[in-house]
């Protein structure tokens, strides 16, 4: 049995999705960007996901949220369901789009991680050698530069019908920990960051690789599938410091002692009423009348609200 997912409210995750087989179904094109941009403006404003970066690769798309309600499962499900659906229907296939394994979700513990990730999200072309900079991919981008701009986002031609909206709204933020600065500091900072990481990598490709001028599609029979990259451990938590990593591995296995001990009270004839699930249970709390306990004061992950209602918008 998959162990049970543990979400909190006001937690910042990576969330990551590959194709079938990491197949390159989501190659860069007009009709594949307008269907991500179009599911992932209408996912985040249903389930109120502040979004801080978004990069669509060729097999998987990288996701970084601000999950203000901890329902980022029901998120993945409608952003991926219907990317699926539309690309199925543009493409005219049938059948599974994402690989079978569930998405893979990593909890930022600290600004560290933040940065890390955000960082690593918007070098993954980069990284793989595909383009020379991120400015360079052709594919769906959300990036610091985007934070506090309005994103009007108009229904694809391919697929949708009249019941959905002809254009969605959203606005991606900046990641919560930094309102002492303004939004032009903050989005200066990670753009900073960003080019600091790309010139680390540029500098790191053997003399002998050519830089790329421009993003080359995949040839069809080309097999993308990686297997060094499918046998590494999938890592729930990002914090650059080994300590907090440990923490945070001790208090999600406190979450499971108790998780399993209600389950099995559960399982074994109590009513569900009388099964208390601990804090964070998705699945069952949704799917279920089992109680749930109250989200702790205080957990590891968790950005508490900012005093102010709304978040910095540009001036």
């Amino acid at each position: 049995m998959t162990l049970p997912r543990r979400q909190l409210p006001n937690e910042v995750v990576s969330l990551v999705r590959h194709t079938h087989q990491h197949e390159h179904t989501l190659t860069p094109c007009d009709t594949t960007n307008e269907i991500i941009a179009y599911q992932m403006a209408c996912a985040a404003t249903e389930h109120n996901q502040s979004v801080h970066t978004v990069v669509a690769m060729c097999d998987h798309i990288h996701t970084i949220v601000h999950d203000h309600n901890a329902v980022r499962s029901d998120f993945m499900r409608d952003l991926n369901a219907g990317i699926a659906r539309a690309m199925n229907h543009s493409r005219g296939t049938r059948g599974g789009f994402w690989d079978r394994t569930p998405f893979n979700e990593v909890l930022l513990l600290n600004l560290n991680a933040i940065e890390q990730q955000i960082v690593y999200t918007c070098l993954n072309p980069v990284a793989t050698g595909e383009v020379d900079s991120l400015d360079a991919w052709p594919g769906f981008v959300i990036r610091p530069r985007d934070w506090g701009k309005p994103m009007r986002v108009p229904k694809p031609e391919c697929f949708y019908g009249d019941d959905r909206p002809d254009v969605v709204e959203f606005i991606p933020q900046p990641p919560p920990g930094y309102e002492k600065l303004s939004l032009e500091e903050v989005i200066e900072h990670f753009e900073n960051l960003i080019e600091e990481g790309r010139q680390t990598l540029l500098a790191a490709r053997p003399a002998a690789q050519p830089k790329p001028n421009m993003f080359v599609p995949p040839a069809p029979q080309e097999d993308p599938r990686t297997p060094v990259l499918r046998k590494r451990t999938r890592p729930r938590f990002a914090a650059g410091d080994p300590a907090l990593i440990a923490q945070a591995r001790e208090q999600y296995r406190s979450f499971l002692e108790v998780y399993r001990r209600q389950r099995k009270k559960w399982l074994n004839g109590a009513k569900p009423r009388r099964c208390t699930f601990p804090a964070g249970t998705v699945w069952l709390r949704k799917n279920s009348p089992v109680l749930c306990a109250p989200p702790p004061a205080v957990s590891l992950g968790v950005f508490l609200p900012r005093s102010a209602a709304e978040p910095p918008v540009a001036a």
